[in-house]
């Protein structure tokens, strides 16, 4: 159902994903490929989203602007590797929440100040 959505919404600009437990690495995968203009993303709290979902959305949607990666106790992790990604392909990107994002160091930031001007 998610992809059949994202398929018929190619021009998706603002999406929120937070607390959709079921989401996954694969299921941000299709709506990048599908809704390369996406500008907002919020998955916050999203259980079954790490690096290789932020990754695929990195690399298919180069408009982002607004990110929230924020955790709670989630078991899956979003760490430097993921905002090596962002930072090399969303030179837009202007927001980004990481709170409770424990694996997210100092160099990750870094990486993001260089590259997202």
């Amino acid at each position: 159902a998610f992809q059949k959505v994202c398929s018929g919404c190619p021009l998706l600009e603002d999406v929120n994903l937070s607390h959709c437990l079921k989401i996954t690495d694969h299921d941000l995968k299709v709506m990048a490929q599908c809704c390369t203009r996406i500008r907002k993303l919020n998955v916050r709290d999203t259980r079954q989203v790490s690096d290789g979902g932020l990754v695929e959305v990195a690399k298919n949607c180069p408009s982002l602007e607004w990110l929230n990666t924020s955790r709670s106790e989630m078991p899956f992790k979003i760490t430097d590797v993921g905002l090596l990604s962002v930072a090399e392909n969303c030179p837009l990107l202007r927001h980004l929440e990481v709170q409770g994002c424990d694996c997210v160091t100092d160099v990750g930031l870094t990486w993001l100040g260089r590259g997202c001007r």
